[in-house]
């Protein structure tokens, strides 16, 4: 590799098959993450103030989280072809739950949108 200050090689174990896919699994949810276009989906949905019962903004939340975890899904098959499915991922990632970042761990625990702030979002798009 080259730096400022010259050429250099890196030497050492690069570590298991297991750590490669752990990597590469948490790199991928780390990309979804960054790439996942929050106003685009957003601008799909129906105005705000079109949906005055709280259970119908629930359910459009809860549907929009399902999208996200399908293209999410998606997302890790295509680009971690070696884990194979999705259960093998669920697998790993408990596996080495303690060396995953908060977000991460949060964005797959608990969904990348909480509802409240879902709604705020959803309210200020309209404004």
């Amino acid at each position: 590799m080259d730096s400022e200050e010259g050429e250099f090689v890196v030497y050492g174990d690069c570590g298991s098959a297991e750590d490669a896919q752990f990597d590469q699994l948490v790199g991928a949810i780390e990309d979804f993450m960054v790439n996942l276009d929050q106003d685009a989906m957003l601008a799909k949905l129906p105005p705000f103030f079109s949906v005055s019962d709280e259970h119908e903004r629930h359910k459009i939340h809860r549907e929009l989280l399902k999208r996200v975890d399908a293209d999410l899904d998606e997302h890790v098959l295509k680009n971690c072809q070696s884990i194979g499915s999705m259960e093998n991922a669920v697998r790993i990632l408990e596996s080495r739950k303690e060396e995953i970042s908060e977000d991460v761990l949060d964005f797959v625990s608990d969904g990348f949108l909480d509802y409240n702030i879902f709604v705020e979002a959803w309210e200020k798009r309209d404004q």
